[in-house]
């Protein structure tokens, strides 16, 4: 399990077979 931070302040969380994006809270 990987948490990146994406240049749009997005948090991309890959799991197993699937890829979350969600806005960065402030």
């Amino acid at each position: 399990m990987c948490l990146t931070i994406s240049p749009n302040g997005r948090y991309l969380a890959c799991g197993s077979k699937e890829v979350i994006c969600v806005w960065k809270l402030p």
